[in-house]
């Protein structure tokens, strides 16, 4: 709203216009923790880049994550009280499960669970928030949407792959098919690879082709004319969804575009055509678009084979593609044309690519996960593999005169090295945030004692308790005395 005076509050989503100031998947800056990767779009991390990874002026990205789940907030409100009543909500409790990349740290998961709550999201004390990574999400609908209808596709003791291709980041990741019956469960074989190389690459790509091919009249055009939601990107937009290297036609796409400072030259005329005022893009020219993304894709696809072989994990019989950009026919025949040199089966959902995560968030809400055992993504001091059950205890003693505190703080760091150093003492290492423990639930008179000289001396032995992999999809922490909980343990993150 500060940025566009003629707003009176925030526009969101389809609200917004041609010419707005706008703000795309500044999500990604939830995570700056996360290295940038050869497999990350070049153009990703200059400024202007179509207002990808800019944030307002004094904002943060948990601010503006905020001010968009507001919006999604209102939608769902707004879809209850017409389709249910608002007044039969009131004694219901509601999940709200969210996805997130499988490969962000924990400080993204808990600034986007933050950003839920401020945004109005679980305000009453029977909901709960819930995350979930976007793979696993897409699993559990692909897998057991196809174990009813196709049981040869889904087979014990078989790799699957599912990658997710969205618009800003491309997320992979690989399971062994353990079980079918009587319940279909999955073990995570690798750990995951992810980039940020979406479908967004590719609209960045038309600009850079734009700016070359036609430079000044191009590039001084109004956001309303090339910007996102402008007509022209519209047009782009459709053909991006629907190109196909099996096109049958080899006549020119047109998009139309009035440049009035183009000077139409001989060599000109086959880039633009004045009597239609329309941009010309041949099926080449489109696959010079979508090709350094595929390509990408696939190296992603290819590193995450290669680690299954070198770990002798299961080989990957199939491969499950889904997200937004996962719809997209270009991608699919290149994938499979791959997927079939090397033996492996690529399929999309039954119900669609696009869908699928969002779907497979509320199948796992409603019939609890498939996901048996997960590779853990960093270190806080423990092994590669965990579980619901996986949890790590830490001893803690303290010595106090007098009183004891009703609360304790304790710094949780982590890493994302495949080793972990000696030290925190490392480039690598992340403050997650501060374990605040309060004692509400302990009795002083309990605690070991001596007086002396007047003055009370108390032992405070404290163990904290971090669950991995915590039904709620993020760190859960407990802080116990002599084995009973004694109080409430919650982490503040550092932004």
């Amino acid at each position: 709203m500060d940025e566009n005076p003629e707003l009176d509050d925030n526009a969101w989503g389809y609200q917004v216009e041609p010419g707005m100031k706008t703000y795309a998947w500044t999500k990604l800056l939830l995570d700056k923790s996360s290295l940038v990767s050869e497999y990350d779009d070049p153009d990703l991390y200059l400024p202007g880049g179509m207002d990808i990874m800019q944030l307002p002026k004094g904002r943060s990205a948990k601010d503006v994550a905020t001010e968009y789940l507001r919006g999604m907030k209102a939608m769902f409100d707004d879809a209850v009280k017409e389709h249910l009543g608002s007044h039969k909500m009131e004694d219901l409790p509601i999940e709200f499960w969210l996805t997130v990349p499988a490969s962000w740290s924990e400080k993204a998961k808990l600034l986007t669970k933050s950003a839920a709550r401020d945004a109005g999201f679980a305000a009453r004390r029977m909901d709960k928030i819930m995350l979930i990574s976007e793979p696993e999400a897409a699993a559990q609908l692909a897998l057991k949407s196809s174990l009813h209808r196709l049981e040869s596709f889904v087979k014990p003791n078989t790799g699957v792959m599912v990658c997710d291709c969205g618009g800003g980041t491309v997320d992979i990741t690989t399971y062994e098919v353990e079980e079918t019956r009587p319940t279909l469960e999955l073990r995570e074989i690798a750990v995951g690879v992810a980039g940020k190389c979406g479908g967004t690459f590719v609209d960045r790509n038309l600009f850079k082709l734009m700016a070359d091919r036609f430079g000044d009249a191009f590039t001084s055009l109004e956001p309303e004319e090339i910007g996102p939601g402008s007509s022209f990107m519209d047009q782009f937009e459709l053909k991006k969804k629907d190109f196909s290297k099996k096109t049958p036609s080899k006549r020119a796409h047109r998009l139309m575009l009035h440049m009035p400072g183009l000077k139409i030259s001989s060599s000109m005329e086959k880039y633009y055509e004045r009597r239609s005022s329309s941009v010309l893009l041949t099926q080449e020219d489109y696959k010079m678009l979508f090709d350094p993304v595929i390509n990408m894709i696939i190296r992603l696809v290819e590193e995450q084979v290669n680690q299954i072989k070198l770990k002798k994990e299961r080989p990957i019989e199939t491969i499950v593609l889904v997200g937004g950009f996962g719809s997209s026919p270009y991608l699919k025949e290149q994938l499979t044309e791959w997927c079939q040199d090397r033996g492996i089966r690529l399929t999309t959902p039954i119900t669609g690519a696009w869908s699928a995560v969002v779907c497979g968030a509320v199948l796992r809400g409603l019939e609890g996960s498939i996901v048996r055992q997960k590779k853990c993504r960093r270190h806080y001091g423990f092994g590669e593999l965990i579980d619901y059950e996986t949890e790590i205890n830490s001893d803690f003693l303290s010595h106090f005169e007098d009183n004891v505190p009703t609360r304790q703080r304790y710094t949780l760091y982590s890493c994302n090295l495949d080793d972990a150093p000696e030290t925190i003492e490392n480039e690598r290492i992340e403050k997650v945030g501060e374990v605040v423990a309060t004692l509400d639930g302990l009795d002083k008179n309990e605690l070991k004692h001596v007086k002396k000289h007047g003055t009370t001396y108390y032992l405070l032995p404290l163990t904290l308790n971090i669950r991995l992999d915590d039904e709620v999809g993020h760190l859960a922490f407990r802080i116990f005395y002599q084995d009973r909980e004694v109080g409430k343990a919650a982490i503040n993150i550092v932004e």
